[in-house]
């Protein structure tokens, strides 16, 4: 019986966030995606990869972040957030109270 509570109807799934860090996304989720879909391929498998640090899609929307969580009203992002190495640095020296 799957979870759903019926026989033979599964619906479960699996998704992956990563870093890509210093690979090509476009060559690595391919192959991370066919290891994944070899080891489990009773799930429905999907993988995200982020250009170098997933944390940078903080750092695009920026905008919609500010007066949240200590940042300033209003908050810019970096010229090219993907770019950014440390983005979690980025956002904490932003934020009230970092020293």
């Amino acid at each position: 019986m799957s979870e759903t509570g019926r026989p033979g109807i599964s619906h479960s799934s699996l998704s992956y966030e990563l870093d890509a860090d210093d690979h090509c996304p476009a060559d690595l989720g391919p192959r991370l995606l066919h290891r994944a879909q070899a080891a489990r391929p009773d799930v429905k498998v999907c993988v995200v990869l982020a250009n170098r640090e997933f944390e940078a899609w903080f750092l695009a929307a920026a905008k919609s972040l500010g007066g949240l969580r200590g940042l300033p009203d209003v908050l810019e992002p970096p010229a090219y957030p993907e770019a950014k190495r440390d983005a979690m640095g980025w956002l904490s020296e932003r934020m009230a109270g970092h020293p």
